[in-house]
């Protein structure tokens, strides 16, 4: 009975409401590492040609965490496990930050959850995704983070940048929108962790 309330009570969060109007929810992983001291954070080069912090879809039942560990596990080949057991990889802050109109071409392309077939709402077609951030710190000076190598289904090429080219490389190669909520979200990271 009570995991049957908890279900029902499920589809009045926020990530269920949007997913119900045609939003796709996704993750952006902002992961942050000092190295030599200065701030960089992880960029991926996406199928699309454009460089961006790693995302992931985040199904349906699935935790904001558990997409968070999935996408650095996927898409950029790291082993979360043997880092969050060791205490050098942690999830400082999920929070919503908005959501963007997909180009009219895109409309529709892909589910709204890569499960959502599987249940009643596969019927809604994706029409905007909506966007969680995740600030991620991980130990510095990890050696082993420092070859990554991308899944290339999602991204190309992975690679560690100081801020101010990750914020030229995410401008030079994103609509407009996408750069500002990028950009904007990545300084505000930045100043929640005391780098300004």
């Amino acid at each position: 009975m009570i995991k049957t309330v908890e279900s029902f009570l499920g589809w009045f969060s926020k990530p269920s409401y949007l997913r119900l109007t045609g939003h796709r929810i996704e993750v952006i992983v902002f992961l942050i590492r000092l190295k030599d001291e200065v701030p960089q954070i992880l960029l991926g080069h996406s199928t699309y040609k454009n460089w961006m912090p790693p995302q992931e879809g985040v199904d349906l039942k699935e935790s904001f965490e558990e997409a968070v560990i999935k996408c650095l596990n996927s898409e950029c080949s790291i082993d979360t496990t043997k880092l969050v057991d060791n205490k050098e990889l942690y999830i400082r802050s999920i929070r919503y930050i908005n959501t963007l109109k997909l180009e009219e071409n895109r409309v529709g392309e892909r589910p709204i959850a890569d499960n959502a077939n599987e249940h009643a709402i596969g019927f809604v077609k994706m029409k905007s995704k909506a966007y969680w951030s995740a600030t991620v710190r991980v130990s510095d000076e990890l050696e082993e983070l420092d070859n990554l190598k991308p899944n290339k289904l999602e991204l190309t090429e992975v690679k560690w940048c100081e801020i101010d080219e990750a914020i030229s490389l995410i401008k030079s190669s994103n609509r407009p929108e996408k750069s500002d909520l990028l950009v904007d979200t990545l300084l505000k990271v930045m100043s929640d962790l005391g780098f300004n």
